[in-house]
């Protein structure tokens, strides 16, 4: 989506900037079928393609978190072995 322009893509899939925003940069969970339809229309993909897009995408996303989630437990339990009592 990067050669279209924000308005245009406002106005083509009929969500907002921040809408636009939240999706480029992976801070949604989901996708409703119609936008990923329009979507797909403004990029014209087959559905393999596609469907290896969002798997690509989400993929990060679920492994971005769990990393997130061991680096705070390691951090917690690291705080907590330092703690003098």
């Amino acid at each position: 989506m990067e050669k279209y322009e924000s308005s245009f893509l406002e106005k083509e899939l009929a969500i907002s900037i921040q809408e636009i925003y939240a999706y480029k940069n992976l801070k949604v969970k989901s996708i409703s079928k119609v936008l990923l339809g329009k979507v797909d229309l403004l990029l014209k993909l087959g559905p393999k393609e596609l469907n290896k897009n969002i798997e690509g995408c989400f993929g990060n996303i679920y492994w971005y978190s769990k990393r997130f989630e061991e680096v705070k437990r390691n951090k917690i339990r690291e705080v907590l072995l330092n703690q003098k009592v």
